[in-house]
């Protein structure tokens, strides 16, 4: 037997926290996010004992790594910029993917950490780099 599911987008605003229901469904679909943290990527190995936690939500435990040295997809030397969350949510299994709601905040603190990771990345390398998000410091043209 096959089942079905309905996702019903309900805009949500200060206005609507009277409503039981629409704050009870608000809290369903709320992602359960952990921590925005930066890793280094060294010759296309993610350092996870070198991890940097850059802004931590609420006061649970951290998530298990999987070890001290992990190969990324993608080669070279840099630093990763990651979202991690505490665990599948409800709305997570019933879908059979992973979804996340965020806040404004959390948009804004996740880019401020790339932007963060730009400069980390170049003062790893000791140079400018390209790709996707290139970065250089006008030293570097001097």
């Amino acid at each position: 037997m096959r089942a079905s599911y309905l996702l019903i987008a309900i805009p949500i605003d200060e206005k609507a926290g009277d409503s039981p229901s629409i704050m009870d469904l608000a809290t369903t679909v709320e992602k359960d996010l952990w921590a925005i943290l930066s890793m280094p990527r060294i010759d296309g190995v993610f350092h996870t004992d070198k991890m940097l936690i850059h802004r931590k939500i609420g006061s649970g435990d951290p998530p298990k790594l999987s070890g001290e040295h992990v190969k990324a997809v993608h080669p070279g030397t840099g630093v990763g910029v990651f979202v991690a969350f505490k665990g599948p949510t409800q709305l997570d299994r019933d879908l059979g993917l992973l979804v996340w709601a965020p806040e404004h905040w959390q948009v804004e603190t996740i880019e401020k950490v790339i932007q963060w990771s730009q400069k980390a990345t170049h003062d790893l390398l000791g140079r400018p780099f390209g790709g996707p998000m290139p970065y250089a410091e006008l030293v570097d043209f001097m």
